[in-house]
């Protein structure tokens, strides 16, 4: 499974490297500053496991209509009598406008997740139950979403936008396997 997810990441992330090359040389023709977009919103595993999120993206690579960005992300989530998650995670977004200001983009991650035990904890010391301290336990993240949005500024001089996604992040190791959550985000978006 880790050969698996390894092979999968170095694929994307080749893909995206050589995109950007061909994306830097159109970019060349028509020089545009690097941009800087903070963002906030909701991030849950859909709407019963709610949380938040936070992150920045750099425009690296910009053809007029298609984007290439690299961010972090960083955020937390509550499923309720179950755990507390918390996580960071760099990624690379690729986004294409249209003239309207509507957009779409998908993002790929690779980060770090941490669950917290929403409760008590025992373990069985000598044939008895007993309550333990948990920290809670480091996971592998890697993720992938797709998004639509409307950005603000291109029809008007507001720096703002709106963006909702959907997309899947892994927890590893979960037992001795990789668990699959589908999440949602919508976010606002502000360009510096």
């Amino acid at each position: 499974m880790k050969k698996q997810v390894f092979l999968i990441l170095c694929v994307l992330f080749t893909s995206a490297a050589l995109f950007s090359q061909e994306l830097e040389a159109e970019s060349k023709k028509d020089k545009k500053p690097l941009t800087l977009v903070l963002y906030s919103g909701y991030f849950g595993e859909l709407i019963s496991h709610p949380g938040l999120i936070a992150g920045a993206d750099v425009t690296l690579f910009s053809s007029g209509k298609t984007d290439i960005a690299a961010g972090l992300q960083t955020g937390y989530y509550y499923h309720r009598l179950n755990s507390h998650g918390l996580f960071i995670q760099p990624l690379i977004r690729v986004q294409r406008t249209f003239s309207s200001g509507f957009f779409l983009d998908a993002a790929l991650g690779a980060g770090y997740l941490h669950m917290i035990p929403d409760g008590k904890v025992y373990e069985v010391v000598d044939g008895k139950a007993a309550e333990v301290s948990n920290c809670g336990s480091p996971n592998f993240m890697p993720s992938f979403s797709l998004g639509a949005g409307y950005k603000f500024w291109q029809k008007t001089s507001i720096p703002l936008a709106v963006s909702l996604s959907t997309g899947i992040f892994g927890e590893y190791p979960f037992n001795t396997y990789m668990l699959p959550r589908v999440f949602v985000s919508l976010s606002c978006l502000y360009r510096l």
